[in-house]
């Protein structure tokens, strides 16, 4: 059986595992980049296609110019209440076809000829620094070795479920969302202008449904909630949503991480990111931008730790610390965000969301001092003191989420009563707030 080696294997062909190729391979290291789609394919996932104006920046430091890639863009979001109500948030973003971003950022990464694509590959094993493989086509398994290997393989984490480490073992049913959204082509569109939010507790409790304008009477609809509700996401959208449809371009479903990050990142010879570690937004389920800034951070560890050869988990520890003790406790305390909104009622986040229209991105939300005192601000103003004595309880859980994540541990030894804390944290915001959610 046939083994080709390389200074790094990255599984996953996404934004994620192309920004840790780019990157490493730009400072002249060698790449196998796997994926299990064909070349041809890559890119082509559900999502939400949209993105903030500085987010988008950010990518393009990495990968250049992505205007071809954009398809309208919108200057803010519209949330709408089944009693008609609506609000209004004033934010730039880009709707972008998904398929063609993901085929431009593979090609830009595949043209450093240090990066080798094997596409059409499914992974089978993983045995310390070597992975075993299946070419889908000819039927061939080998092996590819590295010194660093990198999960970026998406909700599946094919890798890191195979590993050593204890790292995050399955995730509960509030831990992830599933969705099903289509990019349909309509007789007539009419508001290009702002993406549309629904939020319906009835129709889909612990979620909400989207549609976000590409341009020339096509959208992208769709809805997402959380596992906790039995329900199917294809029944509901088509329940949901009545549209006069000219052609259906695209469909399907899939699930997203809606928790905060994973607490180990890293084992001996391994680092993982995106979905597969839980990166995504637990209040959107947006996980581009983050898979990137993951990414890049890892990318930035393996050339450290690739410069030093050494590639045991205490070499790469640095990356869980530079990630947790910044990306990751804003996804904690998002968390926490998140479970309070699904307690308000229709009355209080109504309200809510009018007082903060202004205030902060509900695109890409921060648990920052600063948008907490602005909720504060809101809340008091509001004269509701139900939900202020709510809002106590957030200002409790994320201060206790500050401190511990301030405190990550250094060494991989005390990582297991770390993780015990936040754990127990989070079940007691689970069952302070989901005891009063509607």
């Amino acid at each position: 059986m046939k083994e080709n080696e390389f200074d790094v294997i990255v599984v996953g062909a996404g934004t994620g595992g192309c920004t840790v190729a780019k990157v490493i391979g730009d400072k002249g290291y060698s790449i196998a980049l796997v994926d299990k789609k064909k070349k041809e394919e890559i890119g082509n996932k559900i999502c939400g296609d949209g993105i903030l104006e500085e987010q988008l920046l950010f990518m393009e430091n990495i990968f250049g110019n992505l205007k071809e890639c954009i398809e309208n863009k919108v200057k803010g979001a519209i949330f709408i209440f089944p009693d008609g109500f609506q609000v209004k948030s004033i934010e730039n973003g880009c709707i972008f076809n998904r398929h063609k971003m993901g085929q431009v950022i593979l090609k830009r990464t595949l043209k450093n000829k240090k990066v080798r694509l094997f596409d059409h590959i499914a992974v089978l094993d993983i045995k310390k620094n070597k992975i075993l493989v299946l070419n889908l086509e000819k039927k061939e398994r080998f092996f590819l070795s590295a010194k660093i290997i990198v999960d970026a393989s998406g909700f599946d984490a094919i890798i890191r479920r195979g590993i050593k480490a204890n790292i995050g073992m399955g995730l509960k049913n509030r831990e992830f969302a599933i969705l099903f959204r289509e990019i349909v082509k309509l007789k007539e569109w009419k508001d290009d202008d702002f993406c549309f939010f629904f939020f319906d507790y009835v129709k889909i409790p612990h979620g909400y449904a989207w549609i976000f304008p590409k341009g020339n009477n096509c959208i992208n609809a769709g809805l997402g909630f959380e596992r906790v509700v039995n329900k199917n996401p294809k029944i509901l959208y088509d329940s949901f949503f009545n549209f006069k449809k000219l052609k259906v371009l695209s469909s399907g479903g899939g699930m997203v991480p809606v928790r905060r990050s994973i607490s180990n990142l890293v084992d001996d010879h391994f680092l993982t990111l995106g979905d597969a570690a839980c990166h995504a937004s637990p209040i959107t389920g947006g996980g581009i931008y983050n898979s990137v800034i993951a990414g890049n951070l890892a990318a930035l560890t393996a050339i450290d730790v690739l410069k030093k050869q050494k590639y045991d988990e205490d070499a790469l520890w640095d990356y869980n610390i530079k990630y947790q003790t910044t990306y990751g406790k804003e996804l904690a305390k998002e968390e926490v965000i998140k479970v309070f909104l699904f307690s308000l009622n229709y009355n209080e986040i109504k309200n809510f969301m009018l007082k903060l229209k202004d205030k902060f991105s509900f695109f890409a939300f921060e648990a920052s001092l600063y948008n907490l005192l602005n909720l504060g601000v809101a809340i008091l103003s509001m004269k509701e003191f139900s939900l202020l004595k709510k809002f106590i309880k957030v200002l409790k859980y994320t201060r206790k989420i500050d401190k511990l994540y301030k405190n990550y541990p250094r060494k991989k030894e005390r990582l297991r009563k770390w993780d015990k804390e936040l754990n127990d944290i989070f079940d007691h915001v689970y069952d302070d707030f989901d005891s009063t959610a509607p």
